[in-house]
């Protein structure tokens, strides 16, 4: 029949019953080891491209399979086998970015039995190489978005790896003892995973790193589908006038960003910053011209703010940014520099140059509120304070309790 003449070589691939099913050989190198039907039904798209996407899917699948055939020829290695089943349908249960990411570097740590790895992810718009998460042994899991490289060769050994540079090797025991390993994703590298052993001291071995290759390979796609649906999630989270987050995605990320500040004993500083006299320039130069101060506006605090901080629209005029890990001592510092970076600069409205001030209140958890909508209310209180004590100004709760 047709699926055993592609197994048998007499042909790469077959279709029957008006193109609806599909039948290919899968195949490593020039080894047939199986073959994959797939039931078109009743899709309209061009069968050419379901045929191309069923042979790429065939020729990874082969290599996979042969990869888990080597891996089953010892109890160890069936024991490993498991292993990457037990992660992978662990990263499999979830489509949400930072859960995914949680999930490869605790992996690598607990299954794979690493003592420390480092996560960095390309940034293709502004060509960095930037640090994304740590874990190791000793429970140590955190970000580290503060570690930034330009994609130039020679700037470090992370940075030539992700370009595909030649890495001068570690001298001494040093290089038994750490292991790059580049996230590639169909011949395009999106990261690096930086694996050591330098607690335990144990020399990283060649089984070792065929572990972790395979593990990457698999860990690379998953970032990268998990990429794609948070772009997708974000268009529908969104603000369509100023391109912030809207108050709905804002209050859940401050409920979650709440929890791990608890978890991990942290502090966090949330933020309401509104226009002085908005209403005044609304009904000036008309509406219009309002939407486009608002999105100027936005577009100044995006600028000021890290990378880790999350803006989003409250209402109106106001807006909200969620500052992770901000301590209330630091928070008068923050607020105040953007403050003043919004105040100096010059907007250019349907040929208006104008200028404008904001007024800020914040709360900080926990020591100023211990709920989300506490949290919520207590930087509202804050603002109305500035903007009764002559606006243009910060105001933390601590300056108005009691």
């Amino acid at each position: 029949d047709k699926i055993s003449q592609v197994y048998l070589g007499k042909e790469d691939y077959t279709l029957w019953d008006n193109d609806t099913n599909i039948c290919v050989a899968v195949k490593r190198l020039q080894d047939r080891i199986g073959v994959l039907v797939a039931d078109r039904g009743a899709a309209k798209r061009p069968v050419e491209e379901d045929l191309a996407k069923l042979v790429d899917f065939a020729n990874e699948f082969g290599l996979g399979i042969y990869n888990f055939r080597n891996y089953l020829n010892s109890e160890r290695q069936r024991s490993r086998f498991l292993t990457f089943s037990k992660i992978w349908m662990t990263m499999a249960s979830t489509m949400k970015y930072e859960d995914i990411l949680s999930v490869i570097l605790r992996s690598v740590i607990a299954e794979l039995k690493f003592d420390r790895v480092k996560l960095f992810l390309l940034d293709k718009e502004n060509k960095l190489l930037v640090g994304s998460l740590v874990a190791d042994v000793r429970g140590v899991f955190q970000t580290i978005e503060q570690e930034r490289y330009p994609l130039k060769e020679g700037v470090n050994r992370l940075v030539d790896t992700i370009l595909g540079k030649e890495v001068p090797k570690e001298e001494g025991e040093i290089s038994k003892l750490i292991y790059d390993m580049p996230l590639e994703v169909k011949g395009n590298r999106i990261g690096v995973m930086a694996i050591e052993n330098i607690f335990s001291r144990r020399f990283i071995s060649l089984e070792d790193i065929e572990n972790i290759k395979i593990f990457a390979n698999q860990a690379a796609l998953t970032i990268e589908n998990a990429q794609l649906f948070r772009k997708i999630e974000e268009l529908s989270i969104q603000d369509g006038l100023t391109g912030v987050y809207v108050l709905r995605h804002m209050k859940q990320r401050l409920e979650e960003e709440i929890a791990r500040a608890d978890r991990f004993e942290e502090n966090l500083t949330l933020m309401i910053i509104d226009v002085d006299d908005f209403k005044k320039y609304n009904d000036t130069y008309g509406h219009p011209f309002g939407d486009k101060l608002l999105q100027q506006f936005a577009g100044a605090l995006m600028k000021n703010v890290r990378g880790v901080d999350l803006v989003g629209r409250y209402g109106g005029d106001e807006f909200l940014v969620i500052f992770p890990r901000l301590t209330q001592s630091k928070a008068t510092e923050v607020g105040a520099r953007i403050i003043q970076a919004i105040r100096d600069a010059k907007y250019s409205i349907d040929d208006k140059k104008i200028s404008f001030t904001v007024s800020v209140g914040m709360a900080t958890f926990p020591d100023d509120a211990s709920s989300r909508e506490s949290l919520v209310k207590r930087a509202d209180e804050a603002l109305y304070w500035a903007k009764q004590h002559g606006k243009n100004r910060v105001c933390l709760v601590s300056e108005i309790s009691g």
